[in-house]
């Protein structure tokens, strides 16, 4: 059995600030996030590494000294939308695999057919 490492956090997806941020300045985030998927890496030296990705849904704030900036996350695309799809079907099967295996065998279904009509 192998003893996990380190529990990693991977964030994903793009907010519109109102404005230029200060380089060098340091900033606390809050945000509005879903964890949509995770992945255990073996590190080959008997441990594991989980990272977990959390992408971001509606809300972003930086906060600096006493300023708030409130940051708008971008609208999803039709791609990640899709994605979003493939999640919720996943956990409606309740198939036993995890997210990603899941949604590459999902998607190479799609594409197999998208060919077949070529």
């Amino acid at each position: 059995m192998n003893l996990n490492n380190e529990n990693i956090l991977r964030i994903t997806g793009k907010a519109n600030i109102p404005r230029p941020l200060t380089l060098g300045k340091q900033y606390d985030i809050t945000a509005s996030v879903e964890c949509d998927s995770y992945k255990v890496i073996d590190e080959n030296d008997g441990t594991t590494n989980t990272v977990y990705t959390l992408r971001l849904l509606s809300e972003v704030n930086l906060i600096s000294e006493k300023e708030l900036i409130k940051a708008e996350v971008k609208k999803n695309s039709m791609s990640q939308i899709l994605r979003l799809v493939i999640r919720d079907l996943w956990l409606s099967e309740n198939s036993g695999e995890d997210l990603q295996t899941y949604y590459e065998k999902y998607m190479r279904g799609v594409i197999d057919e998208i060919r077949n009509k070529i």
